[in-house]
């Protein structure tokens, strides 16, 4: 058995970013080690072209098409069914792949880990935010997150009035760490067991919940960027405004 699925999700008439992600992962992966599936959001003509051409070529294991654009998480959700690997690598279009031993190298990372008494879960580029306000818009997502299946009673990361006691040791320190939703490599069983992605989310800050599901299940993450390129174009499509999380947050 494979022991990645690479995700590709694309997005709108961008066929560059499209070949330049794809390109990256089949020139410098053992095709051996990973199937790919590949997310069409409202995709332009040349693009589907590019991405069909392959797939016929059984260089793609799988497409996702829609006409419309139903977001992120929407799609996700789609490409997630029946992942059977015990990784999944997701590659947002405008990040890629630049070094010919990016996938050794964090397929060598999560061996390195593998020995310790719960291993982390999720790999990549650790970003934070200053301060909760800059995550959810004073909006109340703290019993949002207290309903959703993962929750498991521990200090919750958010909310209108600043972080719950003893989520930070430190209590003036404001930041919450997350790893980026650009490129991440992420456990199938834990996805799996948070069914994710929660089945309101959208597009808003998707990957910052995904560490609080973490978080919430007392697992961890590592920073890793070694040989890929994330969030190399200026922000595209709609889903990253307030207006999101507030829809995000009905339930």
């Amino acid at each position: 058995m494979k022991k990645v699925t690479i995700c590709v999700l694309l997005y709108g008439d961008y066929e560059d970013l499209a070949r330049r992600c794809i390109d990256s992962i089949i020139e410098n992966c053992d095709r051996d080690m990973y199937e790919l599936r590949v997310g069409c959001n409202a995709c332009g003509v040349n693009t589907l072209a590019y991405v069909v051409g392959l797939a016929s070529k059984e260089l793609i294991d799988a497409v996702y098409i829609s006409s419309d654009n139903i977001n992120k998480s929407p799609m996700m959700r789609r490409m997630y069914k029946d992942i059977n690997t015990e990784w999944i690598w997701w590659f947002d279009d405008d990040s890629f792949i630049d070094k010919p031993d990016a996938f050794d190298h964090w397929l060598n990372e999560i061996d390195r880990h593998s020995t310790e008494a719960k291993p982390p879960v999720l790999y990549g580029k650790v970003f934070f935010f200053g301060q909760h306000s800059d995550f959810d818009y004073g909006l109340n997502i703290v019993n949002w997150i207290k309903k959703q299946r993962w929750f498991r009673d521990k200090p919750v990361p958010c909310g209108g009035h600043g972080y719950e006691k003893d989520f930070n040791i430190d209590g003036n320190d404001t930041r919450f760490f997350f790893v980026t939703g650009g490129v991440h490599m992420v456990r199938t069983d834990f996805i799996n067991m948070i069914n994710w992605p929660t089945s309101t989310l959208i597009k808003r800050n998707d990957d910052v919940i995904l560490c609080c599901a973490v978080r919430q299940n007392e697992h961890s993450f590592i920073d890793l960027d070694y040989g890929v390129q994330i969030n190399q174009h200026e922000r595209r499509g709609i889903g990253e405004d307030k207006e999101t999380m507030e829809e995000q947050l009905k339930s």
